[in-house]
């Protein structure tokens, strides 16, 4: 939606994300997948980068080799590992499929969450983005992991990067 290029979206269902068919997709029947020539791409953040590199003009991606875009790959490392795995941590005791949820690994989750949030909010400093002051896939990636921690209803936004969420959330796209 950013680029303003048609895409077809297909919402499967925790079911059918177990089919052989699926699984070709990927071999863990889960999502997103993107179907290109060539074949299947999966995990979110190599999705958007890839999308990304096809579309230079749009400059979600910084020019190859330079300090921009390797600041815009760490950040989506940063979001896919460090901040979703300490979400992913509070979801595996909280959600409706697990077992009798664990306080200590909530509250230890928690505070990762938190100190990842942080390091957001001191990269962000007086900017609305992360990188260069322009929007980019480091803000894809940063605002939606974040913005997880509410729509999955797992902890609040700590207030140095809510209203950056909120920012996010507003754009059109």
């Amino acid at each position: 939606e950013e680029l303003g290029i048609p895409f077809d979206l297909t919402v499967i269902s925790r079911e059918a994300k177990q089919t052989p068919e699926y699984r070709a997709l990927h071999p863990l029947g889960r999502a997103p997948v993107l179907e290109v020539e060539g074949g299947p791409i999966f995990e979110s953040a190599a999705l958007l980068l890839h999308i990304a590199d096809q579309n230079l003009h749009a400059g979600l991606i910084a020019p190859l080799g330079s300090h921009e875009r390797a600041l815009q790959y760490q950040w989506c490392f940063f979001g896919m590992t460090d901040i979703e795995g300490a979400l992913m941590d509070i979801a595996r005791q909280v959600w409706p499929d697990a077992a009798e949820p664990d306080a200590g690994i909530i509250e230890r989750a928690t505070t990762r969450f938190v100190a990842t949030a942080d390091v957001s909010a001191g990269a962000l400093g007086d900017d609305d983005y992360l990188v260069g002051n322009a929007f980019s896939v480091a803000d894809i990636v940063i605002g939606s992991v974040l913005g997880f921690a509410r729509s999955g209803e797992l902890t609040e936004l700590p207030a140095n990067v809510a209203s950056y969420v909120d920012r996010l959330e507003a754009r059109p796209a």
